[in-house]
């Protein structure tokens, strides 16, 4: 992201998004996903608005494909923590630079 780029102590080659999805700027992740995903999270989330730990939004074949280690999967989803459905709804910045830096 440009923003931690221009904040770097020194010149930055590439940007790594881990768990992570691209910048939307001006939009939500609501607005980008299926709206079957978000009516199913909306409905998951418990009556504090929290929502489960990501690995249980899919099917679990969903993460042992990701992770088929069975120890190493039970470690990581140990540590996946629980977001607030309002997390989903906030709109992401609209940073400067990023077209620019996309297309390097």
């Amino acid at each position: 992201m440009p923003s931690i780029v221009d904040r770097a102590p020194m010149p930055v080659g590439a940007v790594v998004f881990v768990d992570a999805t691209l910048p939307y700027p001006g939009r939500t992740w609501v607005d980008t996903a299926p709206a079957e995903l978000c009516d199913e999270l909306r409905r998951s989330a418990g009556p504090d608005g929290w929502l489960p730990p990501w690995h249980e939004w899919f099917p679990a074949e969903a993460i042992r494909g990701l992770v088929p280690d069975p120890q190493v999967r039970a470690e990581l989803c140990t540590e996946i923590p629980r977001v607030p459905w309002g997390c989903l709804e906030e709109v992401a910045p609209a940073l400067d630079g990023w077209r620019d830096w996309e297309s390097r």
